[in-house]
């Protein structure tokens, strides 16, 4: 199983492979802004991965990953439920 680290967080977490990175870090706890529901609609989700931006609604983990994740104003507390689609 892949595994997803964030260093900002300190974590590393195993992700079952082709998850979606979106889902795999609300699984765990942390809630990016995704207000359009994880559909690749708004951008907000936007992060890098291994170097490169990307939304993580639009990224599968099918490998070792390190997130670094966006600023913790468009978050939403690490601990809050996720966004609920509209």
């Amino acid at each position: 199983m892949p595994i997803v680290d964030i260093p900002a967080e300190s974590r590393k977490i195993e992700v079952a492979a082709n998850t979606n990175l979106l889902d795999a870090l609300k699984q765990n706890g942390i809630y990016p802004d995704a207000p359009c529901g994880g559909n690749g609609l708004c951008g907000k989700c936007k992060m890098i991965v291994n170097n490169d931006t990307v939304l993580a609604c639009k990224t599968m983990v099918d490998r070792n990953m390190t997130v670094v994740l966006p600023r913790v104003e468009n978050m939403q507390t690490l601990r809050e439920s996720p966004c609920t689609e509209s």
